[in-house]
C-alpha cells in the first residue's frame, strides 16, 4: 500500500514535470515565433525601403535627362518642380516614412539637396529661351552635382538597409 501511495505521488509529480515542461516548451515555441514574424515584418519594410531607393535613383537620372534635353534640345521638361511631387518625394514625406527614427539622420541630410534639384529646374527654364548658356551653367554647375550628391546619398542608404537586411537574417 505504501508503495502505490509513493508510486502514485511520483507518477503525479512526473505529470506535474511532463505538463509543466511541455507548456514552458509552447511558451518557448509562440515567442520565438513572435520574434521571427518581427524578423519578417523588418526585413520585409527594408526590402520595400531600398526598393524605393532604387526608383528613385532612376528617377532622379530620368528628371536630369529630361531637364537636359529641355536646355540643349528643346524639349518639353516634364518633371517634377516640386520635391514632394515627384515619387521619391511622395515617399519620403508620407506618414510611414517620417515616423521612423531611423530615417531622420537620412532625411536631414537627403532633403535640402533634394530640394534644390527640384528647385533649379524653375530657375534653369526661365533661362532657356533667353540665356541658354547661363541655363546650362546653371545645370553644370548646381543641379548635376546635386543630382551626383542624391544618387551617392541614396547609395549609402541602401547600402545600410541592405546591411539591416542581412542583421535581421
Amino acid at each position: 500500500m505504501i508503495k502505490n501511495k509513493t508510486l502514485k505521488k511520483s507518477l503525479i509529480v512526473n505529470f506535474i514535470f511532463i505538463l509543466l515542461t511541455i507548456i514552458a516548451l509552447i511558451v518557448i515555441i509562440i515567442n520565438g515565433m513572435k520574434d521571427i514574424t518581427k524578423a519578417q515584418d523588418s526585413i520585409e519594410k527594408e526590402y520595400m525601403h531600398v526598393d524605393k531607393l532604387y526608383e528613385a535613383q532612376v528617377a532622379h537620372f530620368k528628371w536630369g535627362s529630361n531637364l537636359n534635353a529641355a536646355i540643349n534640345y528643346g524639349e518639353e521638361f516634364t518633371g517634377a518642380n516640386n520635391p514632394q511631387k515627384c515619387s521619391f518625394g511622395q515617399f519620403i514625406y508620407s506618414d510611414e516614412f517620417q515616423k521612423d527614427s531611423d530615417n531622420i539622420e537620412f532625411l536631414s541630410e537627403i532633403e535640402p539637396v533634394h530640394n534644390e534639384i527640384h528647385s533649379s529646374a524653375s530657375q534653369i527654364l526661365s533661362y532657356v529661351e533667353n540665356s541658354r548658356e547661363k541655363a546650362v551653367k546653371i545645370y553644370k554647375s548646381e543641379t548635376e552635382p546635386n543630382i551626383e550628391k542624391l544618387i551617392g546619398k541614396l547609395n549609402e542608404y541602401i547600402a545600410e538597409k541592405n546591411n539591416n537586411i542581412v542583421e535581421y537574417e
